[in-house]
């Protein structure tokens, strides 16, 4: 179908480029002689070629609804890559400043690997406990099997035995040194007290951590009896002391990052930085100098950039686990406003629309006491005021998981650990235009029509309304600017950009791309896409020589971000960036690309076709009993803890409460009539009633393997078993706690990355919106039918959204994320039409509070 913009937000003018393209001829042919040896020109430097993977035909033919559209990013010109370093290039010392970066990025990603691959070799029992030779481990009496090997010489081996006693007061180095949990709860607790002194009493008083002589600082007090003292640091065979340590690191890492400039990860020599830190660290092969060295240097670092080196180094050492704590619990100034403080005016007197002064924020909250601990968008510290359409997005925009799961995710997913992944490029795109769509959802329920782009002809037009996103500070923190009413980017930042994005284009007219070293040809064979990864790994750069094509994601961002001068705005970071509605508009912009590739491959025609199935129906009924098919979502409360060094800084205790959007849990139940047996993939969506072209608006709601029998089969799923879904992260003190007190195989070898099970559903309006809730039985491809078994193995992970890494298994269904609504060219028709397909209307009901 085609889009309704009746409904669009007046603010955001969206006009479609006025130059027809035509496609040329040359282009065409091209298409011909590449798609005939496309064969895995793409894989990774010595790895073996997929023998099951053949050409693909040459163009498929245009969907009967989509006529060959224009590229949506192109220009009359295709000038040469924005970051050749040329005589004729406007940017040559950026250039060669950015050559450099990616240079040494690509040479610390190999040098990592060796950490990762370590550490994924000490997996060898699944979640089930069952090992690579069939067998099963000695069990506990609670049943909890060994799932891999941490030091070999640990005192206690398994993380779900308590560290903690009868009678315990505190916890001593060489009992925290000698077990998994044990080391992983030291360097979660170095991420506590960056405004505090070192020394001081951690992780609820049984942590008090002393340096050695040879590192102490001069100000360190004797050690009390029950103090845990870290060990001496050798390099080159020599004890090493505090002053040599500091001097390397900042020889190494304080002239590209200081101590108190902003950090960003769109930012590739910020991220040079953070990889000098964890190299410098990891050099250090025993733990004893690991920790030592972080604590050291931790006096000296940026904030942000420490959290970002610590949160890669649990990712590699081989002898901890996997569990983070959440983002917002350790920086808690990068989610949540209100840290009442004096602070410079950012904005020159030039505030955005609905701008709220924190303080004023701070008066109207009264006194100290546990009520008062409340943080709510939709009140107290809302950015829109309810004339505003966009004010009804708040729940998601403003989500604290959801923005701490987009910042963890770019930190795992942007890291080392991502080399692994044949589809970290897809996941990027997957991740994001999942975000997108249900983003647009809550726009339809707020009035608004689908997202627009923020694209060339967007760039010079002033936009309304601004944003601030009254996210305060605490001292030795950054703030965040506001994004002005009526910015614009400049003449150099849309020039900059209109290149990158035409040599995208050009790049996809082509189907070929320069990653990796080596020219690709990009394209779909054998029931896989092969293209989608190497292409969003350009528009996002990750992986060697990937930049080549000017990394057109983080440089948007970067630019949107400095609109408002000063202080950079939320844009330019992962942990900010989904609360500004702009972020929308320009990944809707960089979603164009993929769309554009995935329109060139054609429709899927009868890759859809089950014909020995038939869906005969698929209802929901919530756990409230609120009747078939209608669901609930309401506002609510939830908690979460600071540590206790934090609170120092904050009125009101240790326990805060902030407002969220969640629903009543729910049950699908399926009824499939089938003539054939084996195993088969259920395919569950959500797509709003309304004119709308389905895959700007599809929400993926779950995904599962079925043991198809003949005759007929009921399915009973329930909501939470979704594989992009993920429980909360632990808050930090809490994250101790369980370690202290053991926690399980499982949990500590889980990241939780994955949309929040609270975000599960979109919001819905309070008199009823009406969804189509479709359903699809699709084939097995003959690939994954040796991995059957990898549903198991990842049904407690959330591995569409965040992968499978090496030594956890492999991707369990290697159609395309998304499939089949990943491609322009597929139409809500086209799915429920046949009789594998099936869809009713259901009604998501939001009651609020």
């Amino acid at each position: 179908g085609t889009i309704d913009h009746t409904h669009s937000d007046t603010w955001f003018e969206y006009k479609s480029p006025e130059k027809e393209y035509i496609p040329e001829s040359e282009e065409v042919e091209k298409y011909d002689a590449l798609n005939s040896n496309l064969v895995e020109e793409y894989e990774p430097e010595n790895s073996e070629p997929d023998t099951e993977f053949y050409p693909t035909p040459a163009v498929s033919p245009p969907h009967e609804d989509y006529p060959s559209p224009p590229p949506p990013h192109e220009s009359a010109e295709y000038p040469p890559p924005p970051y050749e370093d040329d005589e004729d290039s406007e940017y040559p010392v950026q250039n060669e400043r950015l050559a450099k970066a990616a240079s040494e990025l690509g040479a610390y990603e190999e040098w990592m690997t060796q950490f990762y691959e370590k550490k994924y070799a000490s997996i060898f029992y699944d979640d089930y406990g069952r090992g690579q030779d069939g067998d099963y481990p000695p069990a506990n009496e609670e049943g909890t099997r060994h799932m891999r090997m941490y030091g070999e010489d640990d005192i206690t081996a398994y993380p779900y035995e308590p560290l903690l006693h009868i009678n315990t007061t505190a916890l001593s180095y060489g009992v925290l040194s000698k077990s998994p949990h044990g080391r992983h709860l030291l360097l979660i607790t170095l991420l506590e007290g960056f405004n505090t002194n070192y020394w001081e009493p951690r992780c609820g008083s049984y942590i008090k951590m002393y340096l050695p002589n040879s590192l102490k600082s001069p100000e360190q007090p004797e050690p009390p009896q029950d103090a845990c003292i870290l060990q001496q640091v050798k390099l080159n065979g020599k004890v090493a002391t505090r002053d040599e340590i500091v001097k390397m690191f900042q020889a190494r890492f304080q002239s590209k990052l200081s101590r108190n400039s902003p950090y960003s990860r769109f930012q590739m020599e910020d991220v040079v930085a953070v990889n000098a830190l964890v190299k410098f660290v990891l050099e250090q092969d025993s733990f004893d100098a690991c920790v030592s060295l972080l604590l050291v240097i931790k006096d000296y670092c940026n904030q942000d950039a420490f959290i970002e080196a610590v949160y890669i180094i649990i990712q590699a050492r081989s002898d901890v686990g996997f569990i983070l704590p959440s983002l917002f619990s350790v920086n808690p100034t990068s989610f949540f406003p209100g840290f009442e403080e004096d602070f410079e005016d950012d904005y020159n007197g030039t505030y955005p629309e609905n701008f709220r002064h924190p303080k004023q924020a701070w008066r109207n909250r009264g006194g100290g006491n546990q009520r008062n601990n409340r943080i709510s968008f939709r009140t107290t510290y809302r950015t829109y005021t309810p004339n505003n359409p966009e004010f009804y997005t708040w729940h998601f925009r403003e989500d604290c998981l959801l923005n701490s799961m987009h910042s963890t995710w770019h930190i795992l997913l942007n890291g080392n650990i991502a080399r692994q992944m044949r589809r970290r490029g897809e996941l990027f795109y997957h991740m994001h235009k999942q975000m997108i769509n249900r983003y647009n959802a809550d726009r339809i329920a707020a009035g608004m029509g689908v997202v627009i782009p923020y694209g060339e002809n967007d760039w010079g037009r002033p936009l309304h309304p601004g944003y601030n996103s009254n996210l305060g500070r605490i001292p030795g923190t950054r703030a965040f600017g506001a994004r002005p009413a009526g910015a614009t980017l400049g003449a150099r930042e849309r020039r900059q950009l209109r290149t990158t994005s035409n040599t995208l284009d050009r790049a996809i007219r082509t189907m070929r791309i320069n990653y990796n070293r080596q020219m690709r040809s990009i394209g779909y064979a054998n029931g896989q896409d092969r293209g989608i990864s190497p292409l969003a790994n350009v528009v996002e750069a990750f992986g060697p020589n990937s930049n080549n094509y000017g990394n057109i994601h983080n440089t948007g961002h970067g630019m949107i971000a400095a609109m408002g001068g000063g202080s950079s705005g939320v844009m330019g970071f992962t942990s900010t960036g989904i609360r500004d509605p702009l972020f929308f508009r320009w990944h809707k912009f960089v979603d164009d690309f993929f769309s554009s590739y995935k329109r060139n491959l054609g429709s899927y025609g009868n890759e859809l076709e089950f014909d020995d199935v038939t869906v005969t129906d698929i209802s929901l009924r919530s756990d409230r009993g609120n009747g078939a098919n209608i669901l609930n979502t309401y506002n609510e409360w939830a908690q979460f803890r600071l540590d206790q060094t934090l609170t120092r800084t904050r009125r009101g205790g240790s326990v805060y409460e902030y407002e969220r959007l969640n629903h009543d849990s729910f049950t699908y139940t399926i009824r499939i009539d089938s003539d054939y047996e084996g195993g088969a993939v259920g395919r569950t969506f959500l797509v709003p009633v309304g004119n709308y072209q389905a895959n700007d608006v599809f929400i993926e709601m779950d995904k599962f393997y079925i043991q198809l029998t003949r005759g007929q089969n009921t399915i009973t799923r329930d909501s939470g078993d979704a594989p992009h879904l993920a429980d909360a992260p632990p808050d930090l003190p809490s994250l101790q706690d369980y370690l202290m007190r053991g926690i399980s195989e499982a949990q500590f070898n889980w990241g939780n990355c994955g949309l929040p099970q609270n975000l599960a559903l979109p919001r819905g309006t309070p008199e009823g919106m009406r969804f189509h809730l479709v359903f699809l039985v699709t084939r097995l491809l003959d690939s994954d039918r040796q991995t059957i078994g990898e549903w198991n193995r990842h049904s407690r992970s959330s591995w569409t959204w965040c992968g499978v890494t090496p030594g956890q298994g492999t991707v369990p269904d290697t159609r395309p994320m998304g499939f089949p609504f990943d491609r322009p060219t597929t139409t809500l028709n086209s799915v429920v039409n046949r009789s594998n397909g099936f869809s009713r209307q259901i009604t998501i009901r939001y009651s609020g509070n």
